[in-house]
């Protein structure tokens, strides 16, 4: 019940912001970014798929943060419809990602899915392995994507990060990316509401205040249909009456 009440106050007073940057491809295909000596930056081929599926068990067991949002099933939806991913390959063992959406992807942070206009992608879902970090591995990985993207016809890419991660727009700022906005999302007493001061990226697909009436009922019908109050007659545990 305690968990009900803590998804309930969730819709009632909840806000997320997230920060939205752009770059030219072209720019960053001239950039000369580096790691450490040994570390490989290419896109993710079928050969790799159990070297993906490992890393995201052990994100998910050692990352207290970052969680997998994918598993394989997702990853092959994805690269189905016409995304691609680049990795930092380690001795066979890969050390992190980074997602390139080039139609559409939603965005669960903020509960909204952003389209893009034609030639542009959108870079998501990045992640480096706790050993691995402070190696300039994401700069590394969209050095190495830009590349390749470029060659396929793109020529700018939308990136974001969460307003609390600092760590990011720190890169995103090193990398002299372009600040577009941001767009803030939440509920306030169960009225959802959306802030975007990003000019020129389209969002749809914001939460319906009906739907949220609709999955609370059904979950305030689900936690008291199955509670027993004092005085109430459990027909299961009743006696026969003896002669």
């Amino acid at each position: 019940m305690n968990g009900l009440l803590t998804r309930v106050m969730r819709y009632m007073f909840s806000r997320h912001t997230m920060l939205f940057y752009g770059y030219s491809i072209g720019d960053l295909v001239s950039s000369d970014w580096k790691s450490r000596e040994g570390l490989i930056f290419r896109e993710l081929s079928s050969l790799d798929y159990n070297a993906l599926e490992a890393l995201l068990a052990v994100q998910g067991t050692e990352e207290p943060v970052f969680q997998p949002p994918f598993d394989m099933a997702e990853a092959a939806r994805r690269i189905l419809m016409g995304g691609h991913c680049f990795i930092c390959e380690d001795r066979k063992e890969i050390a992190g990602y980074a997602w390139f959406a080039t139609r559409e992807s939603y965005i669960p942070e903020v509960q909204a899915t952003i389209r893009l206009k034609y030639r542009e992608v959108y870079a998501y879902n990045g992640y480096v392995r706790q050993k691995y970090r402070g190696e300039r591995i994401i700069e590394c990985l969209l050095a190495a994507s830009a590349r390749s993207l470029y060659d396929r016809g793109f020529h700018r890419c939308i990136i974001a990060g969460m307003k609390w991660n600092r760590t990011i727009h720190r890169v995103f700022s090193a990398m002299r990316f372009s600040r577009i906005g941001y767009l803030c999302t939440g509920y306030i007493l169960t009225f959802p509401y959306a802030v975007n001061t990003c000019k020129g990226l389209t969002f749809v697909d914001r939460p319906r205040r009906l739907e949220f009436y609709r999955k609370l009922f059904l979950r305030f019908e689900t936690a008291f249909s199955h509670r027993v109050m004092p005085g109430d007659v459990v027909l299961s545990e009743r006696r026969p009456w003896k002669k």
